[in-house]
C-alpha cells in the first residue's frame, strides 16, 4: 500500500523512509550489517588470536589468492595461522621424533627458522628480497610485517620453493619408520 501511494505521488507519512529503494540496496545493507557484526565478534573473541594478529579485521576478501593455485593458497593460510608442517609443529602431534631442522640441523625448525634463518633457503630468501626491493622501489623488505600483509604473494613463492626442496635422506627414512609404526 505504501509503495502504491508513493508511486501515485501521495505522502506516505514517513512509513517507508527507512526502506531501501531497491533489492540491491537492501542486500548491501544486510551485507554491511553482518560484516560489522562479524568484525565485532572477531575483535572480542578469545579464540583464533594467532590468526587475529595476522588479520585484525575480519575480511571475506581472498583477493591475495587470485593468482595462486588452490594448494599454494592453502599452504600460505596454514603458514599464517601456525598450522604449517614444520618439525616443531609435527613434533607436537608425535609425527616427528625431534624438533630439529631436517636441512641444517638447527634445534628448532619453526616458521621463523624457515622464513629467516635456515641456510638451506638463503638463496631463495635473497632472490625474493631482491624482487621485493625492485617491485616496491625499496619501500618494503623481507619482514614478518610485509609478508603477512601485502607480501603474501612473495610468501607463497617462498613456500612453493620450500615445498619443492628435497628432504634429506635421513629425514625421509625417519618419516617412513614413523609411518610403519603408526
Amino acid at each position: 500500500a505504501a509503495a502504491k501511494e508513493a508511486a501515485q505521488g501521495s505522502p506516505t507519512d514517513g512509513l517507508v523512509s527507512d526502506v531501501p529503494a531497491c533489492h540491491t540496496a537492501l542486500r548491501t545493507r544486510i551485507r554491511h550489517y553482518y560484516r560489522a557484526r562479524a568484525d565485532r565478534q572477531w575483535a572480542s573473541s578469545e579464540r583464533g588470536r594467532a590468526l587475529y594478529s595476522v588479520m585484525p579485521t575480519y575480511t571475506g576478501s581472498l583477493s591475495w589468492t587470485e593468482d595462486l593455485p588452490r594448494q599454494i593458497a592453502a599452504t600460505v593460510a596454514q603458514f599464517l595461522t601456525g598450522h604449517y608442517a614444520t618439525s616443531c609443529y609435527l613434533h607436537r602431534f608425535h609425527l616427528r621424533a625431534s624438533t630439529c631442522c631436517p636441512w641444517c640441523g638447527a634445534a628448532r625448525d619453526d616458521r621463523a627458522h624457515r622464513l629467516f634463518e635456515c641456510p638451506r633457503f638463503e638463496y631463495t630468501r635473497q632472490a625474493l628480497a631482491d624482487e621485493i626491493d625492485q617491485a616496491t622501489h625499496g619501500t618494503f623488505r623481507w619482514s614478518w610485517d610485509f609478508l603477512l600483509g601485502d607480501g603474501r604473494p612473495y610468501l607463497a613463492k617462498f613456500l612453493r620453493r620450500v615445498r619443492a626442496a628435497p628432504v634429506p635422506l635421513e629425514e625421509e627414512e625417519d618419516l617412513e619408520d614413523d609411518m610403519v609404526v603408526a
